[in-house]
């Protein structure tokens, strides 16, 4: 038993009683008894430890002023719609620390009166003016050229801005976390050009290229660190007896080398570029009338103004979307097939400089079937059938750790069917 505990090692056989069926078990009304258990249960929500609590507090406020309106330079329609929008943000973080009750100086374990909490805060106020435009003219009456630009702003991850504490979890205190209450929101400027061809008023193809320029954007990055510089910069750490243990079996806090993960903002500018070519098209020029296509690819890189800079991830370099079906007297057909290339899905994994975690490229299948039965049949209320199968050929997807052989696990989310009826009275 823990030292200055009220039930310690010698009184633990006086616990210990034997069972109806013959087994040893606990005295239970006993232990009960001598350890207070019934005020410390209905009180177990008091208890609390260095960062057990948090608070965050977020005011924004914020004025838009918009104007729109046609214009007809050289006898052809441009449209215009211009806006711009202020805001300002507080943001008040909260630690919560205990300071021991000085009462307890005298006392042990078991008799001891409850820690006291104190709240330090910590506030941020910054202010943005966000302004976005969008044209659209009409070069011909079947083809749109269109631009538009905007600027936004992404906030922090409150988890991240906690007051800064260091907190080391694993067991050999090799690994540890730091918050950061300084992080900034990251800014994007943000523009796409399009042209538009319209055949019919349901068939045309577009063809766009859109650009983002984020400025500011987080990430995580590992440092080592001593034990003993991470005393002298954020205060002593504290560490568990397992841990300790660790440390002075690795020479002490001043040889003991500790990982740790911060976030921070990236300075520099990451540019992503890229293009997309859209097509839709009713084939009602087939014998049978109803079917069409849609589809879509998209192509898109990025660069940073610094060199081996961690990349935005969950932005798959090429993605491409077809869709065929058929639509005619009630009747509802779609096929339509996903993919997406080999991406980046996290750029701070830990290791190395350059070592990210991928995801394998992957092709989706969908279907779906409906009937509207009153169209079709005649029924008397206005109802449909409809049938739907996701994932129809079983796509799988896996996650690696840069080299394809160290999987680090693996999607099969199978396929999916759905019936349904909606009745309409």
């Amino acid at each position: 038993a823990y030292l200055g505990s009220v039930v310690t090692n010698a009184k633990v056989p006086d616990y210990a009683m034997a069972s109806s069926q013959g087994f040893i078990t606990v005295n239970w009304d006993k232990f009960a008894k001598d350890t207070d258990y019934a005020y410390f249960r209905d009180n177990i929500r008091r208890g609390f430890n260095n960062g057990s609590g948090g608070y965050i507090r977020e005011i924004v406020e914020g004025a838009y002023g918009e104007i729109s309106g046609i214009l007809r330079p050289l006898d052809r329609t441009l449209r215009y719609n211009a806006g711009l929008r202020y805001s300002s943000t507080q943001q008040t973080i909260g630690e919560l620390t205990i300071q021991a009750d000085p009462r307890n100086a005298a006392l042990r374990n078991g008799g001891l009166y409850d820690n006291t909490g104190v709240w330090t805060y910590e506030t941020t106020t910054y202010t943005n003016l966000l302004p976005s435009f969008t044209l659209a003219y009409n070069l011909m009456p079947d083809l749109i050229g269109r631009a538009s630009a905007s600027k936004s702003l992404t906030r922090a991850n409150p988890a991240d801005l906690r007051q800064t504490r260091v907190s080391i979890g694993d067991q050999g205190a090799r690994q540890g976390n730091l918050t950061n209450p300084n992080l900034k929101p990251f800014k994007s400027n943000n523009f796409d050009l399009s042209l538009e061809y319209y055949m019919t008023r349901e068939a045309y193809v577009a063809l766009s290229g859109f650009g983002k320029d984020l400025v500011g954007r987080p990430a995580t990055r590992n440092v080592s660190y001593t034990l003993a510089q991470l005393d002298a910069l954020f205060g002593t750490v504290g560490l568990t007896d397992a841990q300790n243990q660790a440390v002075a079996a690795s020479g002490g806090r001043d040889k003991h080398l500790v990982e740790i993960s911060e976030p921070f903002n990236i300075d520099t500018k990451l540019k992503i570029r890229g293009l997309e070519l859209t097509w839709q098209q009713p084939l009602d020029f087939l014998p049978v009338k109803g079917f069409g296509f849609t589809a879509n690819y998209t192509y898109s890189k990025q660069t940073d103004e610094l060199p081996n800079a961690l990349p935005v991830a969950g932005v798959p370099p090429r993605t491409n979307n077809l869709t065929v079906y058929y639509e005619r007297n009630g009747l509802s057909l779609r096929v339509s097939r996903q993919y997406a290339s080999e991406h980046i899905v996290n750029a701070s994994v830990g290791l190395n400089a350059g070592t990210y975690m991928w995801t394998t490229a992957r092709t989706q299948f969908d279907a779906s079937a409906g009937i509207n039965l009153k169209q079709a049949f005649g029924f008397a209320y206005d109802a449909s059938l409809n049938v739907s199968v996701w994932n129809a050929t079983d796509a799988i997807s896996r996650t690696y750790v840069q080299f394809p052989g160290a999987v680090f696990d693996e999607y099969k989310p199978g396929p999916s069917y759905n019936v349904s009826m909606r009745v309409a009275f």
